[in-house]
């Protein structure tokens, strides 16, 4: 398993999700509101899956990457994206729904001209059942400082019974 290079403020994102469980495998989406969210509204997206995996779509798409990117995806669904960023999408997202625990991602995208490394941190929204929501930060990484990590488990404490 690669060794994850999480960020402090990707742990502090890590940390407030784990407070939202309440020793459940993960917060449901009602546990949260968008204010607990202030530090990383900039840089988050809140997707909501559709039929089991077979799509996602984007409730909030990130500011920052709406700028980067000059689309708007919100209310947009994953697969509305060009090849190959919608593959790479639906194989992270998949994997959280897959997994329901939080996943780690590092890679390179393309804009314009320039090449962005971006690290993504995951996490699980729902019920025993079934992932409902999946809320995600992106941390912009400086150009040689990761090494690309395809979708990973980031290992976390087990849950305890309250």
């Amino acid at each position: 398993m690669p060794k994850l290079n999480l960020l402090p403020t990707e742990r502090a994102f890590l940390s407030f999700w784990e407070s939202k469980r309440g020793g459940r495998a993960m917060p449901r989406r009602a546990d949260f509101i968008a204010e607990d969210l202030s530090g990383w509204l900039p840089f988050v997206h809140l997707l909501r899956p559709i039929n089991g995996d077979e799509d996602f779509e984007y409730l909030v798409y990130s500011t920052r990457s709406s700028v980067n990117q000059r689309v708007e995806m919100t209310k947009r669904r994953v697969s509305d994206w060009e090849e190959p960023r919608r593959h790479r999408a639906l194989t992270l997202y998949r994997t959280v729904i897959l997994l329901a625990a939080p996943v780690y991602q590092a890679l390179p995208e393309r804009f314009d001209m320039d090449t962005l490394w971006f690290t993504r941190v995951c996490v699980p929204f729902g019920d025993d059942s079934a992932v409902t929501h999946i809320l995600t930060l992106l941390t912009e990484r400086e150009t040689g400082a990761v090494t690309p990590v395809p979708p990973t488990p980031i290992l976390l404490e087990p849950a305890t019974s309250v």
